[in-house]
């Protein structure tokens, strides 16, 4: 039982709770959306997204490494109109980002912690020239120790953000394999460059490269290591003549 409540957990954990945090946050964004993201998977997400918010995204780009997957992904949306393009995408090989312009919106859910730490900013440096000013970048994932508080200043972008989730006795559990999987996924393994690499990064490590980059960051929500960050692209400064 305790096995089967975990498993089921794990999925709320890190799936369905934030797809729905994500979901409102885009539901709430200005005009059309024009998105991308970045280690789609399966694309799960971006149903839920498209289902929920229908016509109003307009251009949707998802990246993964895997082609069966992207193959999987666009063939369960192929009844949705939006303008969906792939993109075969290793986030450790940043000479291989595919060129877009022009998005309002880049999300990545449970993927950024395997690129290794030295090119995260090559990679939110790539999400900063996708998205156009005033563009939101929202990355979920597992973090390292924590140090970093609930941004109330973005938090505002999204009114349910300011109910929390609950931690109880599950999500301890969760916590603890967590760190398991993190102990036993060296970088050197096999098939797998920077393998959970970005798992020794704090939130605060995130979010400094992010607003070095021009954004500007906060946490969001969170549930033990796992938690949500939001970086928003600021308008470029006007110089007077």
């Amino acid at each position: 039982m305790w096995e089967q409540a975990y498993q089921y957990r794990s999925f709320e954990h890190f799936k369905r709770e934030t797809f729905s945090v994500i979901a409102e946050i885009a539901e709430q964004m200005d005009g059309p959306i024009r998105m991308a993201d970045v280690s789609c998977g399966p694309a799960v997400l971006d149903g839920i997204l498209l289902t929920r918010l229908g016509d109003k995204i307009r251009e949707l780009h998802l990246l993964d490494v895997d082609s069966g997957l992207l193959e999987l992904a666009k063939e369960s949306l192929s009844e949705f109109s939006s303008d969906l393009a792939t993109y075969v995408f290793d986030l450790n090989l940043p000479t291989h980002y595919p060129h877009l312009t022009g998005l309002n919106l880049v999300v990545s859910t449970n993927a950024i912690f395997h690129a290794t730490g030295d090119l995260l900013p090559n990679l939110y440096g790539w999400c900063h020239s996708v998205l156009a000013e005033n563009g939101v970048l929202i990355n979920h994932q597992a973090f390292g120790p924590f140090c970093q508080g609930f941004d109330q200043e973005l938090a505002r972008l999204c009114p349910s953000l300011q109910q929390k989730g609950v931690w109880d006795d599950l999500d301890t559990e969760l916590a603890r394999r967590s760190l398991s999987v993190q102990r036993s996924s060296p970088h050197d393994m096999p098939g797998s460059v920077g393998a959970y690499a970005g798992l020794s990064l704090t939130v605060q490590e995130h979010l400094e490269i992010l607003r070095s980059t021009g954004f500007v960051a906060g946490e969001i929500w969170r549930k033990g290591t796992s938690a949500m960050i939001m970086a928003v692209k600021e308008p470029t400064p006007t110089i007077a003549c």
